[in-house]
């Protein structure tokens, strides 16, 4: 009888096999006896106990200490900077960062379908040069099918964070995953994530205690979101010797992947602007949270508060994934390198439409405008939606932080206020994807 299973389940495997192009050979049996066995043709060459192979190797014992960045008088870091008036050439020269700029020069190097069946591209929009939070792909075997169910990938990464606190870095890329996945239409409830470390020396007390504490964020954050780690791998000892005869190790950088199962490819969401007239939403709490920001960085000036955990968030995925299913959403896009403000910049460019923006009506706890447009809190996208579908897409999301803050237009202006309805950008389409993009027409 199980030798009648065991040719049953071969037969299926190699029919799965030989439809997907792939080749699938039997090359083992479990044998229940504790014991590991290699044969070569028939003769066996290799031998080892199973309690050996899991307890065998000594634990080692190494030392951890981990020591919080440098901030002795508890401030921002950037309080004796005035609030900018003017927000418009900031916004422009952040668009133009290689970490925020458009990728599209090295993605066209490289093939991104899947066989075909990517529904969700890297690229989108009208003309395909708009950002995805992610992409989509359809399985094989259910690619003709009529209610067929899709596979959203997306990534959280900010090793920026990492300086400040690894722990905090851990909670932002895996929030930062699983929300473009959510973005995309993926059921919240239906991701499992990878982790992909890069450290230094873990034998050194201070580098594995950064890690240590790294790893305990990806705990805590994978619990609280109900995801769980269903693989990944890690790169250690990133380190060289400098001239001054000083070992210099990497920051160290945390990737999370994300994988999340979206139920009907009939209702995937892509971040570009679909159409004048329709409202913009921003969903999630807005902090003074710009510590390890795009902003900071690009602009030379320090910050100690780097985005904190929103343990709540997964109940407004819940939500909002709700009002995908309803078709409530249009687009969506989540707000993180670069915040609130580059965003509505990549919606715009995505669906070559402009916007009017209040962000000063967005929920948030900040007394500055440059936090208020900049800075990365977790938790937070900006959602498109229908003037008529408005008031049921607010009812879905029940109590979670939201707030309608634009309206799409159909000329190329962008214009965005904030506190105190103060003018913060003045700009077209035109520029803000120059400075997205331009880099990619030197390339082409």
């Amino acid at each position: 009888r199980v030798m009648a299973v065991r040719e049953r389940a071969l037969g299926r495997l190699e029919s799965i096999g030989s439809g997907c192009g792939v080749v699938m050979t039997a090359s083992g049996t479990f044998t229940g006896d504790g014991m590991v066995r290699v044969r070569q043709e028939g003769s066996l060459v290799g031998e080892i106990d199973c309690e050996f192979l899991h307890e065998g190797l000594p634990r080692l014992s190494l030392t951890a200490h981990w020591t919080p960045a440098e901030n002795t008088n508890g401030t921002p870091g950037y309080e004796t900077v005035p609030d900018p008036f003017d927000l418009t050439e900031t916004t422009l020269a952040l668009l133009a960062t290689p970490d925020i700029r458009s990728k599209e020069a090295i993605v066209r190097r490289f093939d991104h379908e899947v066989q075909g069946g990517t529904v969700v591209k890297p690229f989108v929009g009208i003309d395909a040069t708009g950002p995805s939070d992610g992409a989509v792909v359809v399985p094989i075997e259910t690619r003709h099918q009529a209610a067929r169910a899709g596979a959203a990938l997306g990534v959280g990464v900010n090793p920026a964070y990492g300086a400040i606190d690894p722990y905090l870095m851990a909670w932002a890329a895996v929030d930062e995953a699983i929300r473009n996945v959510v973005c995309l239409g993926a059921d919240p409830d239906r991701i499992s994530i990878l982790d992909n470390f890069s450290w230094g020396n873990p034998r050194l007390p201070d580098r594995l205690g950064s890690l240590v504490r790294c790893t305990q964020g990806c705990l805590d954050a994978a619990v609280a979101y109900g995801v769980p780690f269903v693989s990944g791998k890690d790169s250690l000892n990133n380190e060289y010797t400098g001239l001054d005869g000083l070992k210099h190790t990497i920051p160290g950088t945390l990737v999370i992947s994300a994988l999340g199962i979206v139920p009907s490819l009939d209702r995937t969401v892509s971040s570009d602007l679909k159409a004048q007239g329709n409202l913009l939403v921003a969903i999630g709490m807005t902090k003074a949270e710009l510590g390890g920001s795009a902003y900071l960085s690009n602009n030379g000036l320090a910050g100690w508060q780097a985005p904190g955990p929103v343990v709540d968030a997964i109940a407004g995925y819940r939500c909002l994934h709700s009002a995908i299913k309803e078709g409530l959403v249009r687009s969506c896009h989540d707000a993180s390198e670069g915040g609130l403000v580059i965003a509505a910049c990549e919606m715009a460019i995505g669906g070559g439409l402009g916007i009017d923006i209040s962000f000063g009506d967005v929920i948030h706890e900040v007394g500055r405008n440059d936090e208020l447009a900049f800075s990365e809190s977790s938790g937070r996208m900006l959602v498109e939606v229908t003037a008529v579908q408005c008031d049921r897409f607010m009812e879905v999301m029940g109590d979670f932080p939201k707030a309608i803050v634009g309206t799409v237009l159909r000329d190329d202006d962008v214009t965005i206020t904030g506190l105190g309805d103060r003018t913060l950008i003045s700009s077209d389409l035109a520029a803000i994807e120059h400075a997205w993009r331009g880099h990619v027409e030197d390339w082409s």
